[in-house]
Formats: structure tokens, C-alpha cells, sequence
């Protein structure tokens, strides 16, 4: 399950822990060292989950591993006898928010310093939205001014000491099991109390019992079990949120106990008034606010963030667009081209373009001698084809309409071209080699290529009319980077996405390059919302950068022009991070330009390319 979930399940038990110690918690807690030491002899409690899975084999197989469980435990005690001294310097609702703070900054360093984990571009962005959400809910600027530099050296190094607890029992626990690692960071835990106790807690039984002893009634002690054991509870939940996820985004999460906590304050307070003791101020509703959106959207990037296994299951296959009048713009004679691209490189996917200029060249007269003939040749490879229908098609400049037809009313062009995908889909779908139907090529993407007005109600009529004449899924693509894909993907069966990594444009500042600092995480994202609000049943690439995107046209660039935005590294990166965002399939767009450079003397892309297609 994910991880999202028991850390925010972990964070609304805190809040009510929190809320029960404003209720029980008025008796000043005894000397810190006796407090720490005995809740690390407490930690006992571990050992009643060792019949539910708990194998200590690979701890002693791997006594790095058992190493850095105790540890994590007994360091975590030595941080709360930090934590408790804070508290005792100066009040726990002073000290509790920036001491969560603090652990959830520190995690995240240790993490990065120590390797454990690194957060992506939108992950990072999350939890700073999380972090300063929790701050701007939580911490005053009063109460940190009102803290002695004592208070706050032992709340720094007590949040030190946790974080390194933390990131230590992540290691641990990408290593074994969950029980493993974490009742034996309780028995950590055990070790570091009695520790505390023989050296440091002079008389802390008495210390102790005292303690209780001041506690108002029995019902109020009651209610002081009840809040320990719902607090062993949430660091069970968090920890089995840190072994699922990471421990920054855990800790990073720790500011939504505040907002659970604002709510039962906010409920309570109307049954007993006194309890919301803060004045409510038009300032403080809109801080809370405030907090609350940034909260919330930084939720929202997590949940969305994870990987959908049902639309990225991983990437199974992959494919190629090969457009003729991109061979015929490099010089190819594009009949040997695609003979090379099946024969050579053993492709066994393809998507091809149905071009109104090439089957209708002038009005009424039709020409299918050049797609028939593509058709053919990926029927006699037993090969599965994409067949790109309507008058925007891959390749520049996007909208592909005959000349005869540029001039013609918007009405008119429209029903000429509904005719012939009419006639398209008619002659091919008793093709075996199509395996899907796609309309249009990004016709979302407003503003690039020349291209008259789009219509979405025309869109539809396209759509609804290749339904009504053959059964196989219809894809609509959009941008992969420049849109949300909401509208696309509510047309499709299967949505189809373009993945760039390096582009230029004339519009950009400096050299007009632009590497995308966009994680495989912003297409989770893009994935999950399109899976709760469409009916889409898949997702693929259908363009994936393998040619240099530049100022110049492809043949008129230089070599090191070229490898500006497309070197063979740049090539293989792609390759990985398509495999990263892990939709089933990816075509990949630029076969032509591979063969025209292995025609001109460098081969290595063709040559790489092989690796992909050959199983």
C-alpha cells in the first residue's frame, strides 16, 4: 500500500496525541535524562510483535545491518533526552514545532550528504511546500523569540540526533524486512535506556513515580496510558511509512499533524470554549489558509507523483515514427529507408502517416500508392502499425493539407477531409498490421506549426467517425511537457504522449536551448490525473527524442551542432528515463536521421538503436 497513506494515518493519530496532551500534560515531566531513559526501556514493547515475522538471521548474516538498527534505536533515545530538555527549559508547545521543523530540514541533508536518497525536482518542490505549510501553521515568531539559546541548542542537536536516527533505520530497512530492522531498533532503544539509567538517572525511578503520582485523578491517568500507547502506535505507522517511501518526504510530512490538530482544536473548542485558546484574527485565518493551500497542493504532488503500475507497468516495447516526407527532406530514397528500418533493425512496431497531401493531391483524385505500399511491407514482417489519420500528422509543418484545400471554407476543407479518413480507414482495416487508429497528431498544441483554427467539435466528428467504422483503440496524443492532457485523454482509448528532453526555440533567452528539468514523477502525476478523470485505458509515448532539435535544419548543422540536444549519450538517457516513467511502449522519433548519419559516416546511433529492437 502506499506510503502516503500511513504517514498521514501516522499524523492524525499524532494530532490526537497532541490533543491529549493538552489535556493530561500540565505536570512538568521529571529530570529528561530519567524520562528518556525510561521510555527507552519502554521500547520492550517491540518485542510483541517478534511472532508476527520477525527473523533475526539476516541481522547477524549482516551485522551492518544489526548495527545500524540498534543504533537508530539508542540514537533516537539520546535525541528525546535533548527533546525532553528543551521541553523542560521551556514549554512543549513552543519547542514541539520547531523541533519538527528542524528534524524534517536535517533529514532531508543527511539523506542528500549520506546518499540514502535523493528527492526528484517535483518531490523537493512538494516537501518545501509541506515544510513551509507546516512552519506557517505551527511555529509563532513570538514563541521562537521567546526561547532561550539554551532551549534552542538542545532542540537543534535533539533534532540532529533524530534525523540521523531516521535516515539510519531507512538504510536499514532497504536492506530487510520491516520487522526486522525496527524491533531491532527497539531493542536499540532498551539499550540506550538502561544506559541512561545506571549512569545518568540518579534516583529516576523515584523521578518517575513522582510523576505519576502528580497526575490529577485516575481517569486523567488513564488517559495518560491511552496517549502512550496511541503515540507507540504513530511511530510504528511513520516508521512503516519510512520503510515504504522516503524519509525526507515523511518527515517533510510531519506539518499535517497541525492541521489535523487545528481541526479537533477547532471542534472542541465548541464544546468547551476554552480549549482553542488563540485569538481568531482576520491575519491569523488567512496565515492558516495559507498554510493549509500549500499543504494541500504539496499532498497533491505526492499522491500524484507515485507511479501508476497500471499505465506505467514498465516500458515492454519499442517502436518508431517514420514519416516519407522526413526521409525525402534529408535526401533518402525513403522506400529503402523503411526497408532498413525493418530488415536491418528489426522493428516490429511502427507508426506511420496517412498524408492528406499525398492521397489526395488534387481534389477527388486519389493516391494510395505510397501508404499501400508502407502497409504492405509491414504486413510481410508480421509488424504492428499506428495509422495517423486527419490533417495533422507528425512532422513539420504539423498540418498537412493539399493546396487545393488551403483555401477552401473551413466547413467545406472539413467534410472533404472527413471523406477521405473515411475512405482511409475502410481500405486498411481489414489490415492485420493495425493495430491502432490515431487522430490527429497533438491537436491540443495551440500555436506551433501552420495550421488553421482548431475546432474540438470537429475533433469529435473525426473520432466518432473511425469508431463507428472499426473497432481498434483510437489514440490521441498531446504534449508530454505543455499540457495537462485532461482534454486528450477524455477523447482516447489509449492516450499518447510526446517525451523531449533538450529543445530549442527562437523564443527561449540565450543560445535558445532548453533541457527539461522535468522528473519521471511529472508524468506520474500527469498519468494519475488522467486516470481519475478519464476513461483512458493506457498510455504510450508516441514520440520520444532520438534527433537533434536545433536552429538549423538537421543536415545543415554541424556534428557538434547536433550533439547539442542529441550526442549518443544524450540518446541513451532518453532511453532510460522513458524506461523511468515506465509507459508499456515508446516510439521513438527520428529512425530517418540515424540512417541518413550512418549514410554519413557515423553509425553508432543506428548501431545503439539495434540493442533496443533486437531481443
Amino acid at each position: 500500500m502506499n506510503w502516503l497513506f500511513f504517514a498521514i494515518l501516522a499524523y492524525f493519530i499524532a494530532a490526537i496525541v497532541s490533543v491529549l496532551d493538552k489535556v493530561i500534560l500540565n505536570v512538568a515531566i521529571p529530570r529528561p535524562v530519567s524520562y528518556a531513559a525510561w521510555v527507552g526501556i519502554f521500547g520492550i514493547y517491540g518485542l510483541l510483535l517478534v511472532p508476527f515475522g520477525f527473523n533475526p538471521a539476516p541481522l547477524f548474516q549482516n551485522l551492518n545491518l544489526l548495527w545500524l538498527s540498534l543504533g537508530s534505536g539508542a540514537i533516537f533515545i539520546f535525541g528525546l533526552y535533548f527533546l525532553f530538555s528543551a521541553i523542560r527549559i521551556s514549554e512543549v508547545s513552543r519547542i514541539s514545532p520547531v523541533f519538527g521543523s528542524l528534524v524534517a530540514v536535517f533529514t532531508l541533508i543527511f539523506a542528500r550528504v549520506l546518499a540514502v536518497e535523493t528527492l526528484d525536482n517535483l518531490q523537493l518542490f512538494a516537501f518545501l511546500l509541506l515544510f513551509f505549510g507546516g512552519v506557517i501553521i505551527s511555529v509563532k515568531f513570538k514563541d521562537i523569540q521567546a526561547l532561550s539559546l539554551k532551549a534552542i541548542y538542545f532542540s537543534t542537536i535533539g533534532a540532529i540526533l533524530f534525523s540521523l536516527s531516521f535516515i539510519l533505520i531507512k538504510i536499514a530497512y532497504s536492506q530487510t524486512a520491516f520487522l526486522n530492522a525496527f524491533i531491532a531498533g527497539r531493542i536499540g532503544e532498551v539499550i540506550a535506556g538502561i544506559i541512561l539509567l545506571i549512569f545518568f538517572a540518579q534516583e529516576s525511578p523515584y523521578a518517575v513515580r513522582s510523576y505519576f503520582r502528580n497526575l490529577p485523578s485516575f481517569k486523567t491517568a488513564g488517559l495518560f496510558v491511552l496517549n502512550k500507547s496511541l503515540a507507540g502506535v504513530f511511530f510504528l505507522l511513520q516508521n512503516y511509512a519510512t520503510f515504504l517511501g522516503s524519509a525526507s518526504l515523511v518527515q517533510g510530512l510531519s506539518g499535517i499533524r497541525y492541521v489535523f490538530l487545528l481541526l479537533f482544536s477547532s471542534l472542541l473548542a465548541f464544546e468547551y470554549p476554552k480549549f482553542l485558546k488563540e485569538k481568531i484574527s482576520f491575519k491569523a485565518v488567512l496565515i492558516k489558509f495559507l498554510a493549509l493551500f500549500f499543504i494541500v497542493v504539496g499532498l497533491f504532488i505526492l499522491a500524484l507523483g507515485e507511479r501508476p503500475t497500471d499505465l506505467a507497468p514498465g516500458l515492454k516495447d519499442f517502436g518508431v515514427t517514420f514519416s516519407k516526407i522526413r526521409a525525402e527532406e534529408l535526401g533518402l530514397d525513403w522506400q529503402e529507408t523503411l526497408r532498413s528500418i525493418f530488415d536491418e533493425l528489426g522493428i516490429k512496431k511502427i507508426r506511420l502517416s496517412a498524408y492528406w497531401t499525398d492521397i489526395e493531391p488534387s481534389p477527388r483524385v486519389f493516391n494510395f500508392f505510397d501508404l499501400d505500399w508502407q502497409i504492405a511491407e509491414a504486413e510481410r514482417r508480421d509488424a504492428n502499425l499506428i495509422l495517423v489519420l486527419g490533417q495533422r500528422l507528425p512532422r513539420w509543418p504539423e498540418c498537412h493539407i493539399p493546396e487545393w484545400a488551403e483555401n477552401l471554407p473551413a466547413a467545406e476543407r472539413q467534410e472533404r477531409l472527413l471523406k477521405v479518413i473515411e475512405l482511409i480507414v475502410n481500405r486498411y482495416k481489414s489490415s492485420p498490421a493495425i493495430e491502432y487508429w490515431q487522430v490527429e497528431n497533438e491537436p491540443f498544441l495551440i500555436g506551433f506549426g501552420e495550421c488553421p483554427k482548431f475546432s474540438k467539435e470537429f475533433l469529435d466528428e473525426e473520432i466518432a467517425l473511425v469508431k463507428s467504422l472499426d473497432s481498434r483503440p483510437v489514440i490521441v496524443s498531446d504534449s508530454g511537457e505543455l499540457s495537462f492532457w485532461l482534454q486528450a485523454a477524455r477523447r482516447a482509448d489509449i492516450f499518447g504522449t510526446t517525451m523531449y528532453r533538450i529543445i530549442w526555440s527562437n523564443k527561449l533567452p540565450g543560445d535558445g536551448y532548453l533541457n527539461y528539468p522535468l522528473p519521471p514523477s511529472f508524468f506520474h502525476l500527469k498519468a494519475n490525473l488522467i486516470k481519475y478523470f478519464t476513461g483512458t485505458k493506457g498510455i504510450i509515448v508516441t514520440e520520444l527524442q532520438a534527433e537533434p532539435w536545433g536552429p538549423k535544419a538537421t543536415y545543415e548543422m554541424l556534428p557538434e551542432e547536433r550533439d547539442i540536444s542529441l550526442s549518443l549519450e544524450q540518446f541513451k538517457k532518453n532511453v532510460e528515463y522513458a524506461r523511468a516513467v515506465g509507459f508499456r511502449e515508446a516510439y521513438l522519433w527520428g529512425v530517418e536521421w540515424w540512417y541518413w548519419e550512418k549514410l554519413n559516416g557515423r553509425p553508432e546511433f543506428w548501431n545503439y538503436a539495434k540493442t533496443l529492437f533486437r531481443k
